[in-house]
């Protein structure tokens, strides 16, 4: 019983963690800047604005956790770090998943209404999917309650865009986006979780 009253340090396993997802990010494949032309040169398929600027939805957020498990590390908040690592295995994940989609061709620009709606659906039903799959409470799950304020979010704007003037023209191709995005980011995020997992439980 004594054992058990004996506090049990956990730092350095979270710093091994940290520094496995440092190296998670020094080996990623990412743009230096939403101007970066060679990275974009690098992407197997004719892009035009729409299929950019959804490509920079989904690349965007990847720099971000980056930056904020490098801020994190620097400034010795290890819970806040772990979280970031696991932010940023499910936001490249999803990026890798949307590149490919527009090489192969199942991201596309939209021609009709539906296809947004097909897209809505569709991260909607992977939201259910990965709720099935993670543990309560954990770092997994805050992730995916920040990805479904985002799915809230966009949502709330399509919305918005449907109660103004019908006579005013409105393209709904930045929310389309918003959709493919979100719909990746939910349905790599177990595998994002499990990833993150075994470099915890290894370090």
């Amino acid at each position: 019983m004594d054992r058990l009253d004996e506090p049990t340090d956990l730092a350095p396993v979270f710093d091994a963690a940290l520094e496995a997802a440092t190296d998670r990010v020094e080996a990623a494949d990412l743009p230096t800047r939403r101007t970066d032309r060679d990275w974009l040169d690098g992407v197997d398929a004719e892009l035009d604005d729409h299929l950019e600027g959804a490509l920079w939805r989904v690349a965007d957020p990847v720099s971000s956790a980056e930056s904020g498990l490098r801020e994190a590390i620097e400034d010795g908040r290890l819970g806040i770090g772990l979280q970031e690592a696991v932010r940023f295995e499910q936001r490249y994940r999803a990026l890798e998943r949307v590149r490919d989609g527009i090489e192969d061709g199942t991201v596309s620009v939209p021609d009709t209404v539906d296809e947004i709606r097909a897209e809505r659906t569709a991260a909607i039903d992977a939201a259910a999917s990965v709720r099935e799959s993670l543990t309560y409470p954990s770092l997994g799950t805050d992730v995916l309650a920040e990805t479904l304020r985002s799915l809230e979010w966009t949502d709330e704007r399509v919305r918005r865009a449907a109660d103004d003037d019908a006579d005013t023209a409105v393209s709904l191709g930045d929310e389309y986006g918003e959709y493919v995005r979100l719909r990746a980011q939910l349905e790599v995020l177990p595998d994002a979780v499990a990833a993150f997992r075994k470099r915890l439980q290894t370090a």
